[in-house]
């Protein structure tokens, strides 16, 4: 017999049964296991005849294996399944649509492990977990937002376009910090139609919603108090325990995928980053936001929006490093506030303050304007050697455009020479740079490696020809 069953809604694939410790496991390779290979190798029809799963159970499986593998994006919304002829309350086999070919697979399976390993690399791998979690939450909240017209769940095209609906956000928050070593896995509330990550930390585990405190998205709490983007960036959902995430909306109630786990542990509540209202950004081993002054400053007659770069100490307490004055503009006869973005390339910290897109060393406190904008600069970002920026023209006309930076010129005299090499050669051997090491991604596949070195030789070469 065969049936079909469509995984159309955000969470049409929940079923009430998630623990992976479900009865049917008989055979060597666990149902879960069979499951994933079959799908990961795109076979037409997996054999589960072994493992004498119910019926009503088959949904519970499957939801387990794509919320535990966010590498399963190429499955569309529907499966199929057979029962066993002589036992017609077991399933037999089943069956999945795949949306791109085997070779598409293998390309975007590619493209994928490289955007998280490009996002995981951000943080030192000498880092403690805490630091990690803490990066990539911060990275998720000033990167991504939420997708309104509800049509990307999974993690590739979260990672690709930048936006999702809230399984996509778990999915790929799992794919990163899973690739850090970080045990994470998702809690689904089907009655209230939301996902998040519950993640484990020492011997403790707690609840992350990168989802709710993405600065872009707008919930209530239980005593109806919004959260919304006046901060741009919340740590109100970030290491939670079961009590108290049960105070927010959306979170009344879960089932954990791969065991009920417990989140007892309160040491990570009510910490100083809660009160932090701007996007923290890792560089070369600490800590730093830019930080909006929220007031204008008067200068030779002039107008300026002031924004500060800052250091946050371990204390949670801020060193203001560099005061950045940009001059206001009016509208309507009224000054209005500039918009600031800050990331990390390498070891500097790049950002922009309206058009002006500006670097910072934290070691040296050289600071440099790069590139001016023809318009004003909503947001900005940076990915694989490219910093990309929203403007917005006089008429109110937004477009996305981007500025390449000069990949392999680490000594910024406009040409790729051998002195570049001696700085990737010594950045290979020792890991120890005097200059920006983000650029020594010549190809811009997110790695640093020899294969940039030998790119640059290359074009080292052909320009000294």
């Amino acid at each position: 017999m065969k049936k079909i069953l469509s995984l159309i809604t955000v969470f049409a694939i929940m079923f009430s049964v998630l623990s992976t410790n479900a009865s049917a496991q008989t055979g060597t390779v666990s149902p879960y296991e069979k499951l994933y290979m079959g799908m990961l190798n795109m076979e037409s029809v997996i054999d589960l005849s072994e493992y004498m799963i119910p019926e009503a159970e088959i949904g519970s499986y499957i939801t387990s294996v794509l919320h535990t593998y966010p590498e399963l994006f190429h499955i569309s919304n529907e499966y199929y399944y057979w029962l066993d002829e002589s036992e017609s309350t077991y399933i037999s086999q089943v069956a999945f649509n795949y949306i791109m070919t085997k070779e598409e697979y293998k390309n975007r399976l590619n493209e994928f492990d490289l955007w998280v390993e490009e996002i995981a690399s951000g943080v030192d791998s000498s880092a403690t977990d805490l630091e990690k979690l803490f990066y990539v939450h911060e990275y998720f909240v000033s990167h991504l937002e939420y997708d309104y017209s509800e049509t990307i769940f999974d993690a590739y095209n979260m990672l690709k376009y930048k936006t999702g609906v809230c399984q996509a956000y778990t999915l790929a928050f799992t794919a990163v910090v899973r690739k850090m070593g970080i045990y994470s896995t998702s809690a689904l509330n089907d009655a209230e139609r939301h996902c998040w990550n519950i993640v484990k930390l020492g011997d403790n585990y707690y609840h992350i919603d990168v989802t709710h405190d993405d600065p872009r998205v707008v919930y209530e709490d239980s005593q109806n108090n919004d959260f919304n983007a006046g901060n741009y960036g919340r740590r109100s959902l970030f290491l939670l325990s079961d009590d108290t995430v049960k105070k927010f909306s959306y979170h009344s109630s879960w089932v954990s995928v791969g065991g009920q786990y417990v989140c007892s542990d309160t040491t990570y509540e009510n910490k100083f980053w809660e009160s932090y209202k701007h996007p923290n950004i890792y560089c070369d081993g600490g800590w730093y936001q830019v930080c909006e002054q929220g007031k204008f400053t008067s200068e030779n007659g002039n107008m300026y929006w002031s924004a500060d770069i800052k250091r946050v100490m371990e204390n949670g307490e801020m060193q203001v490093l560099k005061t950045i004055n940009t001059p206001a503009k009016k509208t309507n006869n009224q000054y209005v506030s500039v918009n600031h973005n800050g990331y990390a390339v390498g070891n500097l910290i790049y950002g922009n303050s309206n058009n002006n897109f500006w670097w910072y060393n934290p070691k040296t406190e050289e600071f440099k304007v790069f590139f001016v904008a023809p318009y004003d600069v909503i947001e900005s970002y940076y990915y694989c050697g490219k910093i990309f920026y929203l403007l917005s023209n006089n008429e109110g006309i937004y477009a996305w455009r981007y500025y390449q930076l000069a990949m392999g010129d680490i000594d910024g005299d406009g040409m790729i020479l051998a002195n570049d090499l001696v700085g990737i050669k010594k950045f290979l051997l020792l890991r120890e740079a005097d200059f920006n090491y983000g650029l020594l991604d010549f190809n811009a596949d997110g790695y640093i490696n020899i294969l940039d070195y030998i790119d640059m030789n290359k074009a080292v070469s052909n320009a000294t020809v």
